[in-house]
């Protein structure tokens, strides 16, 4: 048995009659074979559960160039494998063979059952996508970052810009620092939706919030605790932010002059509870400047320790809030 270009080549001797004359001939012919075939049909017997059975096919390229189907006898025909089908294709397992990786792989039974009859259709032929290899994709010129979206249209699926907005829940642990938090807000897209499912997360300094077009949903009974050296607790600088449902403590090392900042419009805080529960002094409970027109608060303060000089200072008239405590 001998490697005969991309085939293996086993040919019994021929004796006298066939001489070596016969023997080149059907050599040149496997080679011919091998070189112009691009697939490898591969029949497995009697493929036991945890068997493992080598394909040779001398493709010289690894399996990233490669693609292979899986087919099992069954009901008197040759059945296709998929993600659905029983057995499923996750069920084999195929991989390179370590020491030989661009001539030969490896298959693997995981399906829990004895005696199969299995086939491996083998080609050096991938698909790409951006080649339109598949016939419901159809790219055009992409781009970084672009992603794939169906067109009910065309039937087909397409390249296009990630939508701009999009839903995401963010977990902040308990003790963890609020930069986590305003990492991930700073990082976000005009109209995300954010839940924060906050463990008592703690900020060693003021939480400032500055992407427009954002909605923060605390977990109902979450708190953020704000400490340190604050000036202005929770503060919003870009239009249209909507905080609902939200809890602050605020445990500032000195004097403060604000618990909650609206400086920007159409910002909304709604049902947020505030809690100064140290002995400092708070100028401002809810600040409203000039630059926050149609502003809108709804803010419970609970002054358990220390001292608000103001709960409420709104210096915009067209704006509305309200605060109890």
């Amino acid at each position: 048995m001998a490697v005969v270009s991309r085939l293996v080549l086993n040919h019994p001797a021929l004796g006298a009659v066939g001489g070596a004359g016969l023997h080149s001939q059907v050599e040149a012919l496997y080679q011919k074979i091998g070189d112009a075939i691009a697939s490898r049909w591969f029949q497995l017997t009697d493929f036991d559960q945890t068997e493992t059975v080598d394909l040779e096919h001398n493709f010289d390229m690894d399996i990233e160039n490669l693609r292979y189907d899986i087919y099992v006898y069954t009901g008197g025909q040759w059945v296709l494998v998929t993600a659905t089908s029983t057995p499923a294709r996750s069920d084999f397992s195929v991989i390179e063979k370590v020491g030989d990786e661009d001539n030969t792989l490896q298959i693997t039974n995981n399906t829990g059952g004895n005696d199969l009859l299995a086939a491996v259709v083998l080609m050096n032929d991938p698909l790409y996508l951006s080649t339109g290899d598949v016939k419901d994709v159809s790219i055009s010129s992409p781009l970084n970052g672009q992603v794939l979206t169906y067109n009910n249209g065309t039937s087909k699926w397409e390249n296009a810009a990630p939508a701009a907005s999009k839903n995401f829940t963010l977990f902040v642990g308990s003790g963890e620092a609020y930069t986590t938090l305003g990492a991930a807000i700073a990082a976000a897209s005009p109209g995300d939706s954010i839940l924060v499912i906050d463990d008592t997360a703690e900020a060693a300094g003021d939480l400032a919030l500055n992407v427009a077009d954002v909605r923060v949903e605390w977990m109902p009974g979450a708190v953020t605790t704000l400490s340190g050296a604050l000036t202005n607790g929770l503060q919003l600088t870009a239009a249209r932010i909507k905080l609902v449902e939200m809890g602050l403590k605020l445990e500032p090392s000195g004097a403060q002059a604000r618990g909650i900042s609206i400086e920007a419009a159409d910002c909304e805080v709604d049902r947020a509870t505030l809690e100064l529960n140290t002995a400092q002094t708070l100028t401002d409970g809810v600040h409203i400047t000039s630059g926050g027109t149609r502003a809108y608060a709804k803010v419970r303060i609970k002054a358990t320790l220390g001292t608000i000089t103001n709960g409420l200072t709104n210096n915009d008239g067209a704006s509305e809030a309200s605060v109890w405590g």
